[in-house]
């Protein structure tokens, strides 16, 4: 968790510049369709869900087939100017360092060209809003922005020529709230969504909040760099996604305040997944296109789970290419000895319905 003063410096000033960054953006579009000409960004696959749901895990496997272009962690704290960006690093002998753990202790190690989630910069240079508490975070079906769209497909583009493939592959787990709108923009869209067992998910979920916090607590420079990326799943700056019941996200607030972690993560949880239900299971085409993925089952039975991803992407792969990368899959912690029967109990009222239809679903999926 250790944040260099060069990064806290240079991620207030990309925080700070959202118009500055649209205009750098717009001339970095320009000179490449003047030059090698904007890629079609074909296809996109999203992989969205509640932090902590398996999201970095499913990047990392299809970010390794030679069809995906995506983020890194090196694009940050300039992920809307790659181009540019990489063309500087690539000057200034940023060499990539060992492999470490990553910021959240599970043992996912990552290097600079690690696969990661960055493209949130780009959504709230254009959308000011995103992200306060107050306000419904979802996008309608039939909502339009042009001056984005334009924007989002030029970035895809240019992920594409930065990294090669045809494919452009992102994880973003607040793409939840903006499913339906981001569907009718990219008709051939696929997005993948793991689904964790509550308890669990909530455990891990806690236990991220309270590593955030207290690395905040030693440097408060964390807490900033969170802020600075538009992360605010975890620590001192924690927001919920207005999923458009405005009683329930207050609710959820005033646990987290409260410090009723258990009773927020348990409303959180199921709020997110309602939304989620609702959108796999409405009358329209998208409903093919959305993906669910048990991600207990998944880890379970890894070459079988990621077979039915790899094939709901479209992205060819051998069996023998499946199996390794189905190698290092294995289930996470056990957390159930982490609750007493109350909070188990608290638990189970808000989620046990909703995980059930969740998993059946992904069951259908997979038998079809």
């Amino acid at each position: 968790m250790r944040v260099t003063g060069g990064q806290h410096f240079l991620g207030g000033l990309a925080a700070r510049s959202p118009r500055l960054l649209r205009w750098l953006a717009r001339r970095e579009s320009q000179w490449l369709a003047d030059g090698a000409g904007l890629p079609d960004p074909g296809r996109p696959i999203f992989i969205t869900g509640l932090a902590r749901a398996g999201t970095t895990i499913l990047l990392e496997k299809l970010a390794r087939h030679p069809a995906t272009a995506s983020h890194r962690y090196r694009d940050f704290p300039f992920p809307q100017i790659p181009l540019m960006w990489n063309w500087f690093l690539a000057r200034a002998g940023n060499a990539d360092a060992a492999p470490q753990e990553r910021a959240h202790g599970d043992r996912l190690m990552v290097t600079a060209n690690s696969p990661e989630a960055m493209e949130e910069p780009l959504w709230t240079s254009y959308f000011a809003w995103l992200h306060d508490p107050a306000r419904d975070q979802r996008f309608a079906v039939d909502a339009r922005y042009p001056a984005f769209e334009a924007a989002y497909r030029a970035h895809m583009s240019k992920i594409i020529h930065l990294r090669g493939g045809d494919r452009y592959l992102a994880k973003n787990n607040y793409l939840l709230a903006r499913l339906a709108y981001l569907l009718a923009r990219f008709p051939d869209a696929r997005v993948v969504v793991p689904v964790r067992a509550p308890v669990d998910h909530i455990a891990s979920l806690m236990r991220q909040q309270a590593r955030f916090i207290e690395a905040a607590a030693a440097d408060p420079r964390t807490a900033a760099y969170m802020r600075h990326s538009r992360h605010f799943e975890f620590g001192r700056d924690r927001r919920p996604l207005h999923m458009g019941e405005a009683a329930e996200t207050a609710e959820i607030i005033s646990a987290w305040r409260a410090g009723e972690e258990v009773a927020g993560w348990a409303r959180y949880w199921a709020e997110v997944h309602r939304h989620l239900l609702a959108e796999v299971t409405r009358e329209n085409a998208a409903a093919g296109r959305i993906l669910l993925v048990d991600y207990d089952e998944l880890c379970a039975a890894p070459e079988a789970g990621l077979t039915r991803i790899f094939a709901h992407c479209d992205l060819p792969a051998t069996g023998e290419q499946i199996a390794e990368l189905a190698a290092d899959l294995a289930a996470g912690d056990n957390y159930a000895q982490t609750f007493d029967a109350q909070a188990l109990a608290m638990i189970a009222d808000q989620t046990a319905t909703l995980h059930l239809s969740l998993t059946d679903m992904a069951a259908t999926q997979a038998r079809a």
